[in-house]
């Protein structure tokens, strides 16, 4: 009988030998770009929190208002404060005929016919989506219905009250929307001789006179926006166009200005 050989150790100096791996660092591009997403998912989640306390919020001022209606049907101040409530959420429909309701009781409730002539003004501005798109191309009446009723409720707001800066502004906002750039510049003058330093106006003046070819009146109002708020990138956007259309064209701007 034979005895087995005892079996050999390996020889570890001949083996294969497998050094650890160093540590794996990810590349700073790569921590970068987590740290955004991060950053942007946290930002997103704050932002759906806030706005659902603020739809809440709004929901709740409309509760509270509906029970003083129901209490009071013919309480205008209370239909008026409901209907900003509706405007403030999005739901135009419903201000609007809010609005509408408080300027029956009264009917020279100033404040309700401006702000109902606003929601027309937004619905006008807002409609983007493709059914209402194409309702404008075939319909150009559908397309003026919104800005031609904010027109008249800004008018009616304005023989109350000639010196309503808030009407006379969005009342040429609502002609230069609808092409009527004539009717807009003379609101806007209007409203700027009430306020003469709200730099908005003017530069919507200018660009009203920009779309009439009237090249240098458009130049003064836009080097007047930038004297009352020389950072206006939208002005000194406006003058760089107008320059190279006109190079001749004097501008009162820096080379870095523009």
């Amino acid at each position: 009988m034979k005895i087995k050989s005892e079996e050999k150790t390996p020889n570890l100096k001949s083996a294969v030998e497998y050094k650890l791996p160093k540590e794996y660092k990810l590349p700073k591009i790569t921590i970068v770009v987590l740290v955004v997403i991060i950053l942007i998912t946290f930002g997103l989640f704050l932002y759906g929190v806030i706005n659902n306390y603020i739809l809440n919020e709004y929901e709740r001022n409309i509760a509270e208002y509906t029970k003083a209606i129901k209490i009071k049907p013919d309480d205008y101040d209370m239909l008026k404060l409901r209907g900003d409530a509706y405007a403030d959420k999005g739901d135009l429909d419903r201000a609007i005929a809010d609005y509408t309701e408080a300027s029956k009781i009264r009917p020279d409730y100033n404040k309700a016919i401006y702000k109902r002539g606003l929601a027309y003004f937004k619905k006008g501005y807002n409609d983007r989506d493709l059914v209402d798109m194409l309702l404008r191309f075939f319909n150009k009446g559908y397309y003026d219905y919104n800005y031609d009723q904010a027109i008249k409720d800004f008018t009616a707001t304005i023989k109350m009250k000639p010196d309503d800066y808030d009407a006379l502004y969005h009342r040429g906002g609502a002609y230069y929307n609808k092409g009527n750039y004539d009717q807009a510049i003379e609101d806007f003058t209007a409203a700027i001789k009430i306020k003469p330093d709200d730099y908005n106006t003017l530069y919507w003046r200018g660009v009203a006179y920009y779309n009439k070819d009237k090249y240098d009146q458009a130049i003064e109002d836009w080097e007047n926006v930038l004297k009352i708020d020389p950072n206006n990138v939208d002005a000194k956007e406006k003058l760089r166009i107008v320059r190279q259309k006109i190079p001749s064209s004097p501008i009162n701007l820096d080379e870095d200005g523009l």
